[in-house]
């Protein structure tokens, strides 16, 4: 590392000062406009008309995390519920990775893996994703990496205030999320081994007896019984069984998520440099390259283990065992830095003025620069988009074509894309335009795609009139609308989302929006009637030609409040707001 960055601090200060600044960028950019989506609606869900004590002795679906739960709870009793405060707690928990874990970085390795480390933690796509949505993953990657540091700290110093720290975030991330449970528990599986050999000496010493482990471990297991104890007797957990199960191309699809890149070159380069940084780490510090090991081995072991609802997806993979993406991004971080080290020692570098300095971070920062560059976050915020969260922008990191819906389940054509649409691309005037209804999973809701097209803001449309709601939508989550979870809330004031009542005249013309958009039956308009006979889906009513029976009601009072419609089809009817 130059000289001058190792001395002064002030320069450290400032370069870590601007990776914060683009992780908070990456993770805040349009987050109160983001249209609530998928298993966020989970615990909106589960926690209307249930007090306070269920939620804390009762685990809800399987996509639900207890203090996600309470937390909810105690939003929608105090300031209500809106996009942003519903993604506050992931958010900040995101943010802590980038603050917080370059120092464990600059303990562990010096000033400029702290650097790398911040930076790859800023960019990461994945850990973006999952900083935005109102779930438990954004918690649990940082409690469990943080437990695990905090651990070897421990072992290392024997300073009581790293076990503390390991014991509550430990136990605090199986409270999020149980399968957390793996990353907390995994290390023991090195270090005791380690403790027993000969290595702590000569290695990194352990200042702890093998009785302070114990106690450790026992007052994580009582801290973890106190918090989920109750509920596990009440509400044992509700892992949902299938016959999914982990394959080897699943595994390879979490890499182009941890490497943040599609391109198999920038991949398989990105994990030379993580192999690189573990083979570095460990002649370092077998301590702690043993427990991390560890910890990846045994989520492997673990997610092979289990048959549970899409582990054969990358994706679900990647968020069980989010703890990787720290631990992957501090190795990657350790061989730049050893990378850069070998270029400021060369002879040529060293006869070009300020080239010790100047080359080899320039260097580092364009292996970041590139990272970002070949990633999803570029056409994913380069265009006007409120469905950043949509779950099928994680599927892959492809360069996408637009040419059809990126789901290959159900595809939808750019050029079966309604007329409407097509039109209102033209309309310049246009900023916004409201879409009813909008469906909660992310495999059914296409309006991402036709986003694309048109390029207006979209702000979801919801009715909470639960007497005009049709009785039976269908008996899967995915396959139900935003209007039943809203119509359980009895007071319409706790509801402050950037959505809109489709009753409410005066708040369809604040909206500032200029067409509101009705569609008769989503299902059919996405022609997936014969692929949802294939799944054997129980939702007969859906192959009906029914319209929604809300859209009927509100073409009937828009003729009083908007006139004729602007544009009507066998899909859709739009009316210009006035």
């Amino acid at each position: 590392m130059p000289q001058k960055l190792k001395k002064n601090s002030f320069d450290f200060y400032i370069l870590l000062s601007i990776a914060i600044l683009i992780g908070f960028i990456l993770r805040y950019y349009n987050l109160p406009y983001q249209i609530l989506l998928d298993d966020e609606w989970h615990a909106l869900d589960y926690v209307p008309g249930k007090s306070l004590f269920y939620l804390l002795t009762h685990w809800g679906l399987s996509a639900n995390s207890i203090p996600m739960n309470i937390y909810l709870y105690c939003l929608l009793h105090t300031i209500g519920w809106s996009e942003l405060v519903l993604r506050f707690l992931p958010l900040v928990f995101g943010m802590l990775c980038v603050i917080i874990f370059p120092f464990f970085g600059k303990k562990i390795a010096g000033n400029r893996v702290a650097i790398f480390f911040a930076l790859l933690l800023a960019i990461s796509p994945f850990l973006i994703f999952y900083s935005r949505e109102s779930r438990a993953y954004g918690a649990t990657s940082f409690l469990v990496f943080f437990s695990i540091i905090s651990l070897y700290f421990w072992i290392i110093s024997g300073r009581s205030r790293y076990a503390v720290a390991y014991v509550f975030s430990g136990a605090l991330s199986v409270y999020f999320h149980l399968f957390a449970l793996v990353g907390v528990l995994s290390p023991f599986g090195f270090i005791i081994p380690y403790w027993l050999s000969s290595d702590n000496r000569k290695n990194e010493k352990i200042h702890i007896k093998l009785a302070h482990i114990i106690i450790v471990l026992l007052s994580v297991f009582i801290l973890i019984s106190v918090l989920l104890g109750t509920a596990l007797v009440l509400s044992p957990f509700p892992m949902v069984k299938s016959e999914d199960y982990a394959s080897i191309e699943s595994f390879i699809g979490v890499l182009s998520l941890l490497s943040g890149v599609a391109n198999p070159f920038y991949i398989a380069l990105f994990m030379c440099m993580l192999i690189w940084g573990f083979v570095l780490l460990c002649k370092r510090r077998i301590l702690l390259s043993g427990m991390l090991f560890f910890v990846v081995l045994f989520y492997v072991l673990s997610i092979i283990s289990v048959k549970h609802d899409s582990i054969n997806m990358s994706l679900e993979i990647a968020r069980f065992s989010i703890c990787i993406f720290p631990i992957s991004y501090l190795l990657v971080a350790i061989s730049t830095d050893h990378l850069l080290s070998r270029i400021e020692t060369s002879r040529i570098i060293s006869r070009i003025q300020y080239g010790t300095i100047l080359i080899p971070n320039l260097i580092g920062f364009c292996i970041i620069i590139v990272l970002f560059l070949e990633g999803p976050l570029l056409s994913i915020y380069g265009m006007v988009n409120n469905f950043t969260n949509h779950v099928l922008f994680q599927y892959s990191y492809e360069k996408k074509s637009w040419e059809c819906s990126f789901n290959p389940n159900f595809p939808i054509y750019k050029k079966d894309i309604n007329a409407f649409y097509l039109w209102l691309s033209t309309q310049e005037n246009t900023k916004k335009i409201i879409e009813y209804p909008m469906y909660i999973g992310s495999s059914f809701n296409f309006y991402y795609f036709y986003q694309y097209v048109h390029q207006k803001e979209v702000i979801g449309g919801y009715i909470t009139n639960i007497a005009i709601l049709y009785p039976s939508i269908g008996k899967i989550f995915g396959n139900y609308y935003i209007d039943f979870p809203l119509s359980r809330i009895k007071n319409s004031d706790q509801l402050k989302f950037n959505m809109v009542n489709m009753e409410d005249k005066a708040s369809i013309i604040k909206s500032g929006a200029t067409f509101v958009i009705l569609h008769k039956n989503l299902l059919i308009e996405m022609s997936h009637r014969s692929a949802i006979k294939e799944n054997n889906l129980n939702t007969p009513d859906l192959f009906q030609n029914n319209i929604y029976t809300p859209v009927l009601y509100l073409e009937n009072i828009y003729q009083n409040y908007f006139g004729k419609p602007i544009f009507a089809d066998q899909n859709i009817i739009a009316y210009k707001i006035h």
